[in-house]
Order: structure tokens, then C-alpha cells, then sequence
């Protein structure tokens, strides 16, 4: 029997076309599953972006629209007072109870003049606004050390009384205008 050789070509024509169309969709295939991969990629950056936006927000913009609209001016002490017993405080840097210290409740009040001119006197005084979130309801210490060394934050407290407890003294702190009760330094 004899070949035609048109057939051959045919045949061959067809082979390479299908295993050309085989190529292709494999190539099409392995382009949308890529595709994907980069928009699933794409979608999980973002996910982690927008909820890196939102802690950025409740770490460092929501304390500061709390403090923002304070007034500077000059405190002035006007008593100290010392509470007998130790302050209990959870020391360990991840909330956990695996250290317990203590430190001593210094109170500082002081006499503020406000922007419309009114003094204002017995201003618990706090060395941070975190400290007055933390103390404000409970025991008014007007400035808290919770290391793991006790006499450590005896004398830190100590320090701070010497710096801002003194009878007379005057410094800088400030304020709110719609809740005078308090102040920062």
C-alpha cells in the first residue's frame, strides 16, 4: 500500500495543531491559576494592611484625640500626701500575673489658673495621661513605677516627690478646659 503524502501532511498538520492547542490551554491554565495566586496575595496584603491602619489608630491616634485639646499653664503644689499602704501592680510586660510588685501612692494636688482666668485648687496632678486613665477612678496616685524591684519603686516615687511634691513648687503641666479636675505634666 502506498502513502499518500498529502495524508501525511494532513495528519502531521492535525498533531501539531492539537498538540499546539494542548500547549496553549496547559499555558492559559497555569496563567490563570498564577493570576489568581497574585490577586489572593494582593487581597491578603490588604486584609493585613487595613488592620495594621486600624491598631495604628487605637495605639497612637485614639490617646491623642483624648489629650489634644489640653491647655498649658502653671501648677502650682498645694499638698502631698503619701497613703500608707502599697499599691499592688502587675509588673510582667504582657498583662500576665507571672510578676506582682507593689509601689507606694503618692497623691501631688495642686492650684491651676484656666484660660478664662479661674483657679482652680486640690488638681490631682498625673506624670502621664496613661497614669490618670489607670488611677483616676481608683486611688488617685499621682504617678505609678510598677517594676520587679519594690525599693526600686519606692525610690522612683520618692524622686517624684521631691521633683513635684514640694509645698509652693511651681511647673508646667496642663489640662483640660471641659474637666479642670486634673492635670498632666
Amino acid at each position: 500500500p502506498t502513502q499518500n503524502p498529502a495524508s501525511n501532511t494532513i495528519e502531521s498538520t492535525t498533531s501539531t495543531a492539537l498538540t499546539a492547542g494542548a500547549a496553549s490551554s496547559a499555558s492559559s491554565s497555569r496563567l490563570k491559576m498564577r493570576f489568581n495566586l497574585v490577586l489572593a496575595l494582593g487581597i491578603i496584603l490588604g486584609l493585613i494592611g487595613a488592620s495594621l491602619l486600624v491598631a495604628f489608630g487605637l495605639w497612637y491616634v485614639k490617646p491623642y484625640m483624648l489629650v489634644r485639646d489640653m491647655l498649658a499653664t502653671t501648677c502650682t503644689t498645694h499638698h502631698t500626701s503619701l497613703k500608707d499602704e502599697l499599691v499592688k501592680c502587675t509588673c510582667a510586660a504582657d498583662g500576665s500575673t507571672s510578676c506582682l510588685s507593689s509601689y507606694p501612692c503618692l497623691q501631688v494636688l495642686a492650684n491651676i489658673t484656666t484660660d478664662t482666668g479661674t483657679v482652680r485648687h486640690n488638681v490631682t496632678i498625673y506624670d502621664s495621661f496613661e497614669t490618670y486613665q489607670f488611677q483616676h477612678n481608683t486611688m488617685q496616685c499621682s504617678y505609678h513605677k510598677c517594676g520587679r524591684v519594690v525599693t526600686q519603686n519606692i525610690a522612683a516615687v520618692e524622686q517624684f516627690e521631691r521633683q513635684y511634691g514640694g509645698l509652693g513648687q511651681q511647673f508646667l503641666c496642663y489640662y483640660r478646659p471641659s474637666s479642670p479636675n486634673y492635670a498632666i505634666l
